[in-house]
């Protein structure tokens, strides 16, 4: 983190509120991506060793108790229903923490914090990353040729598939810049992207610009899919989004609902195509979001400030059953955002952000709750995913391997958790 957004995180944590974020404002936010953690005010235990990073191909492919004091909320949206279809290997090398680090890595090590290694690099001008889970030599990502500096231009992003992080042989999935056309249609900003189980479609979430009703400008973030299979397509809009996690199966999506208007980000969820939306939290728990779902899909953790501290939290795939999970976090200064589960589902790893580098970082505790211990210090960017172990990935089908590897973060959730530069 350098020294100029360090100065803006400590100013920013000072306001935690949600807020919609207007062209002004989005102008002083890095092009993040990724998740990020540390430790610190709930007592975790620090387990890091030094780590050697080297280099991989770009093309390589139920209520649980707690040991928090807070009361489980349980919130029932129906009858619970089993995600699992079914198990096949995983194209990702398996049992892995992928992260994002402040150079526009994706990384990924053991899930003691040791053997990082860099698994792809983000240039410059590019957003956002996903790998398809039939071929891992298929990759979507976000690129503007006009970089944000507001107010002389705008972003203006496009969606990608190719073989690595480039525009070379690259085949544009979208097509929404045509500002001759419709300048509304430009996408200032790009959220999470992610691939269905069987590769046929992106799931992405993305801003345009709009009316704050007041005068001024504001982003809207919504959730978009559009197929694999064609170029320069008109995506199919979903619901207000700003980031989304789709189930293993593909039958489902669960994503964080924040529209214009509201007070705070909710969890929601729907069937694949966008209908059946139903809310999983509430504005009156406070603001929930980075939800992500474990490797069966009968779980969903995330992150919530229900306790008046940002901590990560874990419910049943219908909303029932929420529970906290961490308890670590003693100030504003301090927050949990990231989180994924493992295969067997007895451990989460969560990123954490504080005022300092040696107790910002990643972070692994059981998912019954317990003992926070720090893996890897240092500020990484709100988003992680442990990879499952080979045999433990659910699919649709034989062959449609889910491999929910995704990284991107909107500029609307960077500035709420003190992201700026």
């Amino acid at each position: 983190m350098s020294t100029g957004m360090h100065n803006q995180f400590l100013k920013t944590l000072r306001d935690n509120r949600p807020q919609i974020v207007t062209i002004g404002i989005v102008a002083i936010f890095a092009a993040m991506l990724g998740c990020g953690g540390g430790g610190g005010g709930g007592g975790g235990t620090s387990a890091t060793s030094t780590t050697s990073t080297s280099t991989t191909s770009t093309s390589t492919t139920s209520t649980s108790t707690t040991s928090t004091s807070t009361t489980s909320t349980s919130t029932t949206a129906g009858s619970t229903t089993s995600e699992t279809t079914g198990t096949t290997g995983s194209t990702l090398p398996a049992n892995r923490v992928f992260f994002l680090d402040t150079s526009q890595s994706v990384k990924h090590m053991n899930p003691d914090g040791t053997d990082e290694q860099i698994y792809t690099s983000i240039p410059s001008n590019f957003k956002g990353f996903a790998q398809s889970p039939v071929d891992p030599s298929v990759k979507a990502f976000a690129h503007t040729s006009v970089p944000d500096n507001f107010p002389t231009t705008i972003a203006q992003y496009e969606i990608y598939l190719n073989s690595s992080v480039s525009l070379t042989g690259a085949v544009k999935l979208t097509n929404f810049t045509d500002l001759s056309v419709n300048p509304t249609r430009q996408w200032a900003d790009i959220g999470s992207i992610m691939f269905s189980p069987d590769g046929s479609k992106v799931f992405f979430t993305a801003a345009r610009t709009q009316s704050d009703g007041q005068g001024g400008t504001e982003y809207r973030y919504r959730l978009y899919s559009v197929s694999t299979t064609a170029a320069d397509q008109v995506p199919a809009a979903l619901d207000d989004a700003d980031d989304a996690f789709v189930a293993p199966t593909g039958l489902k999506i669960v994503y964080t609902y924040w529209p214009p208007g509201a007070s705070n980000p909710v969890i929601r969820i729907s069937n694949i195509d966008g209908s059946g939306k139903s809310s999983l939290t509430t504005n009156a728990q406070g603001a929930n979001f980075f939800p992500q779902y474990n490797k069966d899909g009968t779980q969903i953790c995330f992150v919530s400030n229900r306790t008046a501290q940002f901590e990560i939290w874990k419910m049943a795939s219908n909303g029932s059953s929420q529970t906290q999970v961490t308890n670590i976090n003693s100030s504003s200064a301090e927050r949990c955002y990231g989180s994924s589960f493992s295969s067997s589902g007895s451990e989460i790893v969560f990123t954490r952000l504080t005022a300092n580098s040696g107790t910002s970082g990643i972070y692994k505790v059981p998912s019954a709750g317990g003992t926070e211990v720090l893996i890897r210090a240092d500020f990484v960017q709100p988003w992680v995913f442990w990879s499952p172990v080979a045999s433990s990935m659910p699919s649709r089908a034989p062959g449609a391997v889910s491999t929910p590897l995704s990284f991107g973060t909107s500029k609307r959730m960077e500035r709420f958790l003190g992201l700026e530069k």
